[in-house]
């Protein structure tokens, strides 16, 4: 369930517990904050502190050696496995050498994790796309009129010519608008240059790094998104994830760094 955590220290694994039963034991000293967490929809183990609501006001405690019991009667429902590197096998299945810092690979596809995760919130998303046109706009401008240019001073100012430069000069921005956007949301950056600077990164829903086809869908559906009269960009201030009607549609997110 997604509510089953486990718990990772020094090579050792224990769990699952559900969020109440952290909790308490939390308040109980049994957990620090350099513990390690886990739970399905997480990629990566991620240390207690990091998780929100967990820990009680000054922190944790000092766990007891190989003792992870909940508090109450007996230890909490559930399997209870610790491993200490040695030759067993763990029940889910992993390697003796199993490293409880890496995911578990009873890991499955599922939502994303909303430990740290923090939604993109309206006005630096719109600071990013103000970035993003000047910088296409002088792109667009120096290929539109250099090629207006350029095509006037072979035809020696034929009208037609100029047109057709201009044209070509448009058509090869959009071009270049389409890679930009693409190129830069699907690279290790996952955003643009006016993403970056506002700390902004692109995602799927499970937080990751999306792929070409949601990028140029994504790209695309802009336009549905400008054909609300802006509504669709709007959307992020009243949707639960910030999403604008295009993330919607293309199933991404926009996350803080």
């Amino acid at each position: 369930m997604a509510d089953q955590w486990y718990v990772g220290r020094n090579g050792q694994k224990a769990g699952p517990y559900s969020t109440e039963q952290l909790k308490q034991m939390a308040a109980a000293g049994q957990l620090v904050p350099s513990d390690m967490l886990w739970k399905q929809g997480l990629e990566a183990w991620v240390p207690l502190s990091k998780v929100k609501g967990l820990l009680p006001a000054g922190g944790g405690g000092t766990l007891p050696p190989l003792d992870l019991a909940a508090p109450g009667s007996g230890r909490p429902g559930g399997d209870f496995d610790f491993l200490a590197g040695q030759a067993a096998a763990s029940r889910d299945g992993s390697p003796p050498d199993w490293n409880p810092y890496q995911a578990s690979t009873a890991a499955a596809a599922g939502p994303a994790a909303t430990a740290d995760i923090v939604y993109a919130e309206f006005f630096p998303r719109v600071g990013a796309y103000m970035l993003d046109a000047i910088f296409i706009g002088v792109i667009g401008m120096i290929l539109q009129f250099g090629l207006a240019i350029v095509f006037g001073v072979v035809s020696r100012g034929n009208e037609g010519m100029i047109a057709i430069g201009s044209l070509l000069g448009s058509l090869v921005n959009f071009g270049v608008t389409l890679v930009y956007f693409v190129g830069y949301e699907t690279s290790a950056k996952q955003g643009t240059w006016g993403k970056q600077i506002v700390g902004i990164k692109v995602t799927d829903m499970k937080g990751q790094r999306i792929t070409t086809g949601q990028a140029v869908g994504r790209f695309f559906a802009k336009i549905i998104s400008g054909l609300t009269c802006g509504i669709g960009y709007m959307m992020p201030l009243f949707t639960d994830k910030k999403q604008t009607l295009h993330d919607l549609i293309c199933g991404c997110l926009a996350l803080k760094k």
